[in-house]
């Protein structure tokens, strides 16, 4: 949860400083997980209907929520809560998510930084 925690709130900050009003941040939030969401949804379908664990594991990795169930499972030697995503059995998918759990962490860091200086610029 704490892993979860860190990326919803990284992921928050950023679209919070991108947008200009406090209403908009809260909607821009709420839309980009959601349309994340949608589209992992599919891939996902995609990927058990084909039988391919690769393009399940690489969907997982485009949304914190899918990410961080796969990471659980890799870490943990737990089923995922959800059907569709296979459970993460090698060390190389573990990595995998531990490293798109970074990336979920430190890109918008990066962004919110990137953007944080260039108002103070102003």
């Amino acid at each position: 949860m704490a892993i979860l925690a860190v990326m919803l709130a990284a992921i928050s900050a950023m679209v919070s400083a991108l947008t200009t009003r406090t209403g908009l941040s809260v909607t821009g939030v709420i839309v980009t997980l959601m349309i994340t969401s949608g589209m992992v949804t599919a891939l996902l379908g995609i990927a058990y209907e084909n039988v391919n664990e690769t393009l399940a594991f690489v969907a997982a990795a485009l949304n914190p929520f899918t990410a961080v169930a796969a990471l659980v499972s890799g870490l943990f030697d737990q089923p995922t809560p959800i059907e569709l995503l296979p459970r993460v059995t090698t060390p190389g998918w573990t990595l995998f998510f531990v490293v798109v759990a970074a990336a979920w962490v430190l890109v918008p860091t990066a962004i919110l930084l990137a953007r944080t200086r260039k108002a103070a610029s102003l």
